[in-house]
């Protein structure tokens, strides 16, 4: 490889390639819109392409068909270990031991062009000379021209790369073209050093990481050993080219294409994953294309008619030629067409044997493949696939109109998140890690809910608790993430799993919490912090105790005892009134002593309400650091009704337990993760979630909310403030005039779903029919046979305007015995 980015093949030929860019997930989730802007950038390229070959080839078109541009694109699905991004070192360290043998794809496709060379310019009155004599003393010592030579259509078309939004080699930076490089000398088998030998046998072929490992295969072919005995260091790999095509007119954007996309995702159940795609060919004109079957179309109409006149019938094949023709001249009258793909060889290469690749070869109609067998196909089809091989291995003629390679998927990539963070699990279709930061809502300014929708018993509640073991280890300044994470459900119990990973657990049923939600120890000791508590705790005991709001007094007479003993040093509501009773002695008013008897005798006989109403120093949640997870207990919480005394004192609960967790985590990049949240969306915590809405990012944390209920969100007024979606199993069956949960939940995400592809697939069964076999379309994790897991849940991970990317939920086993629900997963 040149200084400048160019590539030299074997051949002496000189070759400009370009990353091109990823879209977005066009498999699974994309808009109609995104599938056909991932399908015309490639188009406009092949119309730059098409556009410099001279206008002579309409007339000349077999003695200028050496003007026709030569492409080559190489698209790359590698398989490699997890490894977890260094941010933060405490995290990296736990998911390195939780996921380091879970297996990623290093995805790359590039789009290559050979380039002609040209004049070299230089100046003064001997330049021509001097630039003759330069060129042919390097042809001479070399054997090929110059790069120099090539540089004038270098430029020409890096342009037309770059205006098809591909990066070419030359503009990357030294260390991101270094990378590239690396990965194409050896992207059979990557991460080694040295050549990576592969052995041809007749139906396919062994990719080895070494020489010593090659030769030794050899000898034991040799002496007729069975490649299967061959040992470590090698995998069998079979080869594959395209012989026709059925496309027939279909859009560029049409699902039915994307061929690359599907041949390189991951999540297939064959056996034979796709590794590679490599495609070469020409660029026609279509005008000369057009030309070219109007010709054909007259010499065969002719052929007809001298055969009517001897009374000789037409051949099948003839009827048969002539209708394409006849069809192919209808599309080409158009000026509007894209160009050609003429003396096209289209190679793919999967892992494992032939019969291992046969079922996904098969699910690529309408294009059909063919195998080689003698181990010399195999070894010029694999050599064809290299960058800058002057190796062609042509069997089949193929001619394609440029949506077929255009429209392929080449470009699709299912990624989504942060880049660092808690890891929620890896893409469905390419093996991609999803990273969220919790620090993202501040950092980009981003709105702040992340909500997780799933049906019950569809694994949201793993899924957040995932996410919040992972964040509570992020440090940033030295200091841990504050994580608060509420459980609501009665005699739900994950302290097992929190105190693993290092957590704090506060049950709502057990006496040292009581005080705990105490509006004077759950705000700050700062004066404006102290007169919010004030205004709190009053409001609190005047809607518990009066809440028609018969007794104006009783607020009056409440603001001026709390305010007394807050003065006097009270931490929590008992001591205040207490104090201000003393303090009074035998002046107490009858009134106030009223009310001091009354509010003690309800805490006696109430738990829920002595977590309101605490006494000395309560537990202050927010001083918590890491992990702390406050569950129910045996306690409920729930709110039902509003007319008793205990609805009113759980919908205060709720509240302050909302309250309190923000207050926590405010300030430090914290974390509140609120599981069964639709008990919080109604009623006196409701304007709390309105009011975080508004201001968490500001006050620096991140609220995430999980739910089985959708429709609760949808008439909150949270729906403006969602930037971020989960979406798990969940009913797309409408009832009774309404819409279902899974359309619901795709409105209340702004996520576009015309035909309702999404929906259907939210609602899938894990299971297929009577034998009960797993369905790879559902997002219920998959169990085999003997209880084993297949595939883990599958979300649709939302985010913003993106489109959803289906995203396997990574959990590791050790947690999901703790956290599991299900027989079997514990």
């Amino acid at each position: 490889m040149g200084k400048n980015g160019l590539i030299r093949g074997s051949d002496g030929s000189v070759w400009l390639y370009a990353v091109l860019d990823f879209s977005s997930n066009l498999l699974d989730g994309a808009s109609p819109g995104e599938m056909e802007g991932a399908c015309l950038s490639l188009l406009s390229f092949f119309q730059g392409l098409s556009d410099m070959v001279p206008p002579a080839a309409l007339k000349f078109r077999e003695l200028m068909r050496g003007s026709y541009r030569e492409f080559h694109f190489l698209a790359l699905s590698v398989p490699q270990a997890f490894a977890p991004t260094p941010c933060f070192p405490l995290l990296a360290s736990w998911q390195q031991e939780a996921y380091g043998g879970r297996a990623v794809l290093k995805k790359l496709a590039l789009a290559g062009v050979k380039l002609r060379p040209g004049k070299i310019r230089h100046h003064g009155k001997s330049g021509g000379l001097a630039s003759f004599l330069d060129r042919a003393s390097y042809f001479l010592a070399n054997g090929s021209e110059p790069f120099e030579s090539f540089k004038e259509d270098a430029l020409d078309i890096v342009s037309s790369m770059e205006g098809a939004g591909m990066r070419p080699l030359p503009l990357l930076s030294p260390a991101e073209r270094g990378k590239v490089l690396r990965l194409l000398e050896r992207w059979w088998m990557p991460g080694g050093r040295g050549p990576a030998p592969a052995v041809a046998l007749f139906d396919h072929i062994h990719l080895f990481k070494g020489a010593e490992g090659a030769l030794r295969a050899q000898k034991l072919f040799s002496e007729g050993t069975p490649c299967s005995k061959w040992g470590k260091g090698n995998y069998p790999a079979s080869i594959s080219l395209v012989d026709a095509t059925g496309f027939d007119g279909e859009s560029p954007d049409d699902p039915s294409n994307l061929w690359i996309a599907r041949f390189l995702r991951s999540y297939f159940s064959s056996p034979g994953p796709g590794v590679a795609v490599s495609v070469r060919g020409e660029v026609e004109p279509p005008s000369i294309t057009g030309a070219q079957i109007r010709k054909n179309l007259s010499a065969l109409n002719d052929e007809e008619k001298r055969r009517a006149k001897k009374d000789i019938d037409s051949t099948g094949a003839q009827e048969e030629m002539a209708r394409s023709l006849s069809y192919g001249r209808t599309l080409y009258t158009s000026s509007a067409l894209p160009p050609s793909l003429v003396n096209v060889s289209a190679c793919l290469l999967s892992a494992g044997h032939p019969k291992d690749a046969a079922p996904l070869l098969k699910s690529l109609a309408p294009l059909s493949f063919t195998g080689f067998s003698t181990a010399k196909e195999q070894d010029l089809s694999f050599q064809s696939m290299q960058v800058a091989s002057p190796v062609r291995f042509r069997p089949f003629e193929l001619h394609w109109s440029a949506p077929v390679l255009a429209g392929s998927g080449i470009s699709s990539l299912a990624y989504g998140g942060d880049g660092k963070g808690a890891l929620l699990g890896f893409t469905e279709a390419d093996r991609q890690p999803v990273f969220l930061d919790s620090a993202a809502v501040q950092d980009k300014s981003l709105r702040v809910y992340t909500v997780i929708l799933g049906s019950t018993g569809s694994g949201k509640t793993m899924a957040l608790l995932s996410l919040a073991f992972q964040w509570s280890k992020i440090k940033r300044e030295g200091h841990g993430t504050p994580v608060v994470f509420i459980d609501p459900k009665q005699d739900s119990d994950f302290s097992k799993a929190a105190s693993l990973m290092g957590g704090k657990i506060l049950s709502m049923d057990c006496d040292i919490s009581s005080g705990m939600l105490d509006p004077l120890s759950a705000y700050a000791d700062d004066p404006v912090e102290r007169e919010a508590a004030l205004d709190t705790a009053v409001c609190m005991l005047y809607g518990i105790f009066d809440p028609t709001g018969l007794d104006p007094r009783l607020e009056i007479d409440l603001r001026l005892m709390i305010d007394f003993g807050m003065k006097n040093g009270a931490f929590a509501l008992s001591d205040a009134l207490s104090l201000a009773a003393q303090a009074e002695g035998e002046r107490l008013p009858a009134r106030r002593r009223e009310i001091l008897e009354k509010v003690e005798g309800f805490a006696s006989t109430s738990r829920s309400f002595r977590l309101l109403y605490g006494k000395g120093r309560p537990v202050r949640i927010r001083l918590s650091e890491g992990l702390t997870l406050i569950k129910a207990g045996r306690m409920d919480v729930i709110p039902r009704g509003d007319a008793s005394s205990t609805a009113r004192v759980r919908q205060w609960v709720l509240r302050m337990l909302v309250s309190a967790s923000g207050m926590a985590a405010a300030g430090r990049d914290g974390m509140v993760c609120l599981d069964e949240a639709w008990v919080a969306l109604e009623g006196k915590s409701a304007h709390i979630l309105a009011e975080w809405g508004r201001l968490a990012r500001s006050r620096r944390f991140t609220p995430v909310l999980s739910s089985q209920r959708v429709q609760e969100f949808s008439d909150s007024s949270l729906e403006s403030f969602i930037q971020r979606g989960i979406l798990l199993s969940l009913s797309n069956s409408d009832a009774l005039g309404k819409k279902s949960e899974a359309r619901n939940a795709l409105d209340l995400l702004r996520v576009e779903d015309e035909e309702g592809r999404i929906a259907r697939r939210l609602s899938e069964d894990g299971e297929v029919g009577q034998s009960r076999a797993p369905n790879w379309r559902s997002l219920k994790a998959l169990r085999g046979p003997e209880g084993e897991l297949l595939r883990g849940s599958v979300v649709y991970f939302v985010d913003g305007n993106r489109s959803p990317v289906p995203v396997e939920v990574a959990i590791p086993e050790r947690l999901l015995r703790l956290i599991g629900t299900s027989r079997l997963e514990r």
